[in-house]
């Protein structure tokens, strides 16, 4: 085009130039005893179309002998756009959980549109992990293990998919039950994905699943200190983790206060974590700490089965009865405050106050517990006919739940 717009340009100028200068000059051709005589300016226009109707012949010559290329271009441009479109049927199928389909049109797809090569790659490598992750769905584990094999060889790895596929095969290592295998795997693979978030909740599942708790314990740390993943329950892996430190440690101090020393405050939230670790203190004589723990998270928060724990430190009944007159105020709409506390009050032999909450108890949740004890206060107090009644009602809630 630019070459025809010189042209153009040229013979433009010199047409015009002839005409304005109009000299009279001749152009004279002689061919075989023929002689032709022509003006400058009729040879000049005549020469201008001359190259004009050349550059064209020339330009549909070139389209011509260019239409198979532009041909085969206009198919590849067709065939990617084809490609492109089922790829998207392909996520569509599998975000619609249609995981039969998506390994059916998978393998029809790789087979009609994906070539072997570096251009297809990504292609490639997206419809053999969508394949995988579909059989893996719907129990096909000959399919599944097939496509992770492919997906671990050099034809198909690539930077961008290393991690996609090292998840996948850890998955199906835990799905065949190959436990060892899968943490092998994982602690091969754990530097390079060690701030994944997808990365680090399947090693708690791995680790839990081999019984490595304190490992267990050290990633729900490092998840909860992230606090961006909302959507994993890792407090469940951690108190998890935790009652099985414990549960090893069994009745030995030694491994008892090892595992204390581990957990640092992560029980401070945690009422049945709380419980644990009261009782763990219990285990190894210091009674003191066990009642300090309890009174600890008390202090801001309501949970009946650690009231009745605490309730039972009758050693500490000084410091019983002082903290649960700081209470009452706290917690004097639940049955079981009044209840211990009326046990409390039995232990000081306070009859009176102790009288008063068991009635307390009664008044807001009648109970065989609440009633039985009103009963003995009744009887210290020589008034058979209301122990007497205490009992009577005691066993009607007896029978009647069960």
């Amino acid at each position: 085009m630019k070459f025809l717009l010189s042209i153009i340009l040229i013979s433009s100028v010199a047409v015009g130039t002839a005409l304005v200068l109009n000299q009279g000059g001749h152009v004279t051709f002689w061919w075989s005893g023929w002689r032709v005589d022509l003006e400058v300016s009729t040879f000049l226009i005549a020469l201008f179309f001359s190259f004009v109707i050349f550059w064209f012949v020339c330009k549909i010559i070139f389209e011509i002998f260019s239409l198979p290329e532009k041909a085969k271009k206009y198919r590849d441009k067709l065939k990617e756009s084809k490609k492109i479109e089922l790829v998207f049927q392909l996520f569509l199928s599998f975000f619609q959980n249609k995981y039969l389909k998506v390994i059916e049109d998978a393998e029809k797809l790789q087979k009609k549109f994906i070539r072997h090569d570096s251009q297809d790659k990504i292609y490639t490598t997206l419809i053999v992990y969508l394949k995988a992750v579909s059989a893996d769905q719907i129990s096909k584990s000959s399919i599944r293990d097939n496509c992770i094999q492919r997906l671990d060889s050099s034809q198909y790895r690539n930077t961008n998919s290393y991690i996609f596929i090292d998840l996948l095969k850890i998955k199906a290592l835990l799905k065949n039950n190959q436990i060892n295998q899968a943490l092998d795997h994982t602690l091969q693979v754990q530097k390079k994905y060690s701030d994944n978030f997808e990365f680090l909740k399947l090693q708690v599942i791995v680790n839990k699943e081999n019984k490595n708790w304190e490992e267990v314990l050290r990633l729900t740390r490092i998840i909860e200190k992230k606090k961006k993943f909302p959507s994993f329950d890792y407090s469940h892996y951690k108190n998890l983790s935790i009652e099985n430190l414990f549960l090893s440690a069994e009745n030995n101090p030694v491994f008892i206060k090892k595992v204390i020393g581990l957990i640092k405050n992560d029980y401070k939230q945690d009422a049945k974590l709380t419980k644990i670790i009261s009782s763990a203190y219990t285990k190894i004589g210091d009674q003191k700490k066990s009642c300090e723990i309890l009174e600890e998270f008390l202090n801001y928060q309501w949970d009946p089965s650690l009231l009745n724990l605490y309730a039972g430190f009758t050693n500490e009944s000084k410091s019983l009865f002082k903290k649960f007159e700081n209470w009452e105020q706290k917690f004097s709409t639940h049955w079981e405050f009044h209840f211990n506390y009326g046990k409390v009050c039995k232990l000081h032999k306070l009859w009176g106050k102790a009288q008063l909450h068991f009635e307390k108890s009664i008044e807001i949740s009648p109970s065989v517990e609440a009633y039985v004890s009103l009963a003995e206060i009744f009887k210290i107090l020589k008034n058979e006919k209301a122990a007497t009644n205490c009992w009577e009602k005691a066993a009607y809630i007896s029978l009647k739940v069960n």
